[in-house]
């Protein structure tokens, strides 16, 4: 990505989302095999598994590790974004100087059953119990937009994570599906404090997330790099 955090002010991602930082790590975004630009249109079809992500880190190498939060600043609506920020997916533990041309985290489906994947929901009723870390995750039948979001972490769906080589998943990713209005969906990169892996409890609920308390709370610090992209809903969907 550019080093220029201008389209992140234009964009308001400065501002809604983070704080102004220099960003320090190139990290590149790549569903299939088109890259995220700052701002440009996404379809949620083509965005609705996890995106591989690059990261290259040419001044602390491999020993750093870095936290990538993806997030939604305009949910349910950006005209009314009550449940701002929506959180879309986490994933720690990503080693500097990564290059990765799959997802970051492989998925395997456990067992069977009809357990449906989040949504982004219409209304802040959509709300999730605590989950415990390493636990069975939902499976990625899809949902109507309208229906509130399972628990993170709850069964169905296990993590099968590559090597520490390529990252944890700590919130199961879950694709953009806007109920109205167009959203954006930022990725910010956070360098974990000591080289150290980060250990993280999963929020208790994806929607009035907060990127600043959580790297606070973290001790993350400004971001090292951010992207984002824009995605509405496509016409002619179907609900489910």
């Amino acid at each position: 990505m550019s080093r220029s955090v201008d389209p992140l002010v234009v964009g308001r991602v400065i501002g809604d989302v983070i704080d102004m930082f220099v960003p320090s790590v190139d990290m590149a975004v790549l569903y299939t095999s088109r890259q995220v630009s700052n701002g440009c249109q996404m379809k949620p079809s083509a965005t609705s598994e996890p995106p591989g992500i690059r990261v290259t880190d040419k001044n602390g190498g491999a020993n750093n590790f870095f936290t990538l939060i993806m997030t939604d600043p305009d949910a349910p609506s950006p005209s009314e974004p009550s449940l701002r920020e929506w959180v879309h997916w986490i994933v720690t533990d990503i080693p500097g100087q990564s290059l990765h041309t799959s997802p970051v985290i492989k998925r395997s489906v456990a067992g069977q059953g009809s357990n449906k994947r989040a949504r982004e929901p219409v209304s802040s009723s959509a709300k999730q119990p605590n989950a415990e870390r390493n636990k069975k995750r939902p499976a990625t039948e899809s949902s109507s937009t309208d229906k509130p979001a399972p628990e993170i972490g709850s069964k169905a769906e296990q993590d099968t994570v590559k090597a520490s080589t390529t990252g944890k998943e700590v919130v199961p990713y879950v694709g953009p599906c806007p109920p109205i209005g167009i959203h954006r969906y930022i990725f910010a990169l956070f360098k974990q404090p000591s080289g150290q892996p980060l250990l993280v409890t999963p929020p208790p609920m994806r929607n009035n997330f907060n990127t600043r308390s959580f790297a606070v709370e973290h001790g993350l610090g400004l971001p090292v790099a951010a992207t984002y992209f824009n995605a509405a809903k496509e016409p002619g969907s179907r609900r489910r």
